[in-house]
């Protein structure tokens, strides 16, 4: 009979095996995650001379290719089918019923949209008018499905340069969201007012612990980049991030970690801000930037104000527009403040405990703000 002695043995050998696999393959993650996390480098990067290990990394990646090339396929293929499925709903429908005759209008845009591999509807997408309804109650209808009866032409988008210096959404275009884990809590307030409100989409990217400082781990300006080439339709780009950002970061692959804050650190810093507002305004879109808020930390808050005074300059040198969050949330000079006191609500909480991000409440009033900076054409006002 076989002993069992060498049982955990065998358990803390493939164990063993598998972890150093993983190291091994995830390198270039951990790598990353080390530097965004610690500020400084890795410890894996001291085996990056063996071609061997490297080889690990280079097949994760070449892996990693294939499936977002895969994904791509699929996905083209997806939104081709989607394609061949509305036009052929592309125009009102007149149909004939037993007692009058009806208009079947079909929003085109609505009736399917794509998420992941699947084909589902959006939201109610027909809708029956008998024919002698009154002009006011057709054009409620049109105001309700605008995809199908308001048919826009392609326009070259230009700046507003009238007195209402509000960004102007118009009907089709959509507003994408760049940010790290405080855009994560704002965007969706203000994306559900969007949608609700005005019939406008929205794009958010929103991802925690990323920024500009650490373009390896994520590279928000590629990013854009991309997103821009693919939905030319985007008017607005929101940009809310800053509080993993301010750290010595590398400049190079392997390269010395330059100062925070120090001129060589705000020069490569600058042109990473400025990249990313050239994504938008080479596109034709606008910018709303947001300037982080006080932070809890001593240390964190003393390099947001830096970043702050940093995001203003850029953002008004390139003419977009920048606010602040602070302004919302009870903060007129460089202190934390937790509370707030709000008419008709008494005292209420607008940040988290761990002094950085904030409550339901905080979230809504930055999203407020936002809205306050845009401005609609009537035909996309709706009462939904």
């Amino acid at each position: 009979m076989k002993s069992n002695n060498a049982y955990p043995f065998k358990v803390f050998y493939l164990f063993s095996i598998t972890l150093l696999l993983l190291l091994w393959l995830e390198q270039r993650s951990i790598n990353a995650y080390w530097i965004q996390t610690y500020h400084r480098t890795s410890p894996l990067a001291a085996l990056e001379k063996y071609a061997s290990w490297r080889m690990g990394g280079e097949i994760t990646s070449k892996l990693g290719i294939g499936v977002s090339e895969f994904e791509e396929l699929l996905a083209d293929f997806n939104n081709s089918s989607i394609r061949l499925v509305n036009s052929y709903l592309n125009s009102p429908i007149k149909q004939q019923s037993p007692l009058n005759e009806q208009i079947l209008l079909v929003n085109s845009q609505a009736v399917f949209k794509p998420s992941h591999l699947l084909l589902f509807p959006h939201e109610a997408f027909i809708k029956f008018l008998p024919q002698h309804k009154e002009e006011k109650e057709v054009n409620e209808a049109i105001n309700y499905f605008p995809s199908i009866l308001v048919i826009r032409k392609n326009i070259e988008r230009t700046i507003n340069t009238t007195e209402d210096h509000r960004i102007l959404i118009d009907e089709g275009e959509k507003v994408f969201f760049v940010g790290d884990s405080l855009m994560q809590g704002v965007a969706p307030h203000v994306m559900r007012i969007l949608l609700k409100k005005h019939n406008i989409e929205s794009i958010n990217l929103s991802k925690q612990s990323t920024g500009l400082a650490y373009p390896k781990f994520f590279n928000w300006p590629q990013v854009a980049e991309d997103t821009f080439e693919k939905n030319a339709n985007i008017k607005l780009m929101v940009v809310f991030m800053g509080a993993n950002d301010p750290w010595d970061f590398p400049i190079n692959k392997g390269g010395r970690f330059v100062k925070f804050a120090s001129p060589e650190w705000e020069g490569v810093y600058r042109v990473r801000i400025q990249r990313l507002i050239n994504a938008a305004t080479s596109h034709g879109a606008e910018v709303l930037w947001i300037g982080p808020p006080n932070m809890s930390d001593k240390k964190l808050n003393a390099g947001v104000i830096k970043l702050n005074k940093i995001y203003q300059s850029q953002v008004t040198i390139a003419k977009q527009h920048y606010i602040t969050a602070n302004d919302v949330l009870g903060m007129k000079d460089d202190n934390f403040v937790k509370f707030m006191n709000i008419p008709n609500k008494g005292n209420v909480t607008l940040r988290t405990d761990d002094g950085i991000h904030f409550t339901t409440i905080g979230q809504k009033r930055i999203a407020d703000k936002i809205m306050l900076f845009l401005r609609f054409n009537e035909a996309t006002e709706t009462t939904k």
